[in-house]
């Protein structure tokens, strides 16, 4: 069994802070392979990705 190790008042703040702030750049792809899931910004980005897993599958978000 595992013990929760217990954080400081001090980083639980921060964390939360880190959790609950937006993203400033939503990604515009998500490529999928095999046990591999990546959000991408751009078409070159894509490209990469295509060339190194070609069975892999992508969604462009609106």
């Amino acid at each position: 069994m595992k013990k929760k190790q217990k954080i400081s008042e001090k980083k639980e703040k921060i964390l939360e802070r880190i959790r609950n702030r937006p993203p400033k750049i939503l990604p515009k792809i998500v490529f999928t392979s095999k046990n591999l899931i990546v959000t991408l910004n751009s078409e070159n980005q894509l490209k990469n990705w295509l060339s190194l897993y070609p069975d892999g599958t992508y969604k462009v978000i609106s």
